[in-house]
């Protein structure tokens, strides 16, 4: 599959009617282009428009077929379901801005630590060279 391909597949509704007798119907939006198509199977193959694609939703409905019902009635249309692309920029920022606030903190408070502890030691030593003892 490539890169620019998105396989969609979705549950068969239960109830009496075999999958054979259900046709589907599916609604694209990818970014502020929308499209439908129409096929007999639960899964489809579908080609993005563009690879920069921020988000690609689809719907999907069932109705059964002409071999099956002289006229069939169109189901609800099931929740959207989307697929944002580039979500690794999303986890980066999640994982990435909290360890270096992190790491920075850290850095900052090492720093400080050693400074003072500088500072005793020089303090310590200074007091030793003026004792007479």
């Amino acid at each position: 599959m490539k890169n620019s391909e998105v396989n969609l597949k979705w549950s068969i509704p239960r109830g009496p009617i075999p999958a054979k007798c259900l046709i589907y119907e599916i609604e694209f939006t990818e970014d502020d282009t929308a499209w439908v198509t129409t096929t007999i199977e639960n899964e489809i193959y579908i080609t993005r428009t563009s690879n920069e694609s921020l988000q690609l939703c689809f719907l999907v409905r069932s109705k059964m077929n002409i071999y099956c019902a002289d006229d069939g009635i169109w189901s609800e249309w099931s929740d959207e379901q989307c697929w944002k692309g580039d979500i690794w920029k999303e986890i980066l920022l999640f994982f990435l801005v909290p360890f270096v606030l992190v790491s920075l903190f850290v850095l900052i408070v090492t720093c400080t630590l050693l400074y003072k502890q500088r500072n005793l030691l020089k303090m310590v030593f200074h007091t030793e060279k003026r004792s007479p003892f």
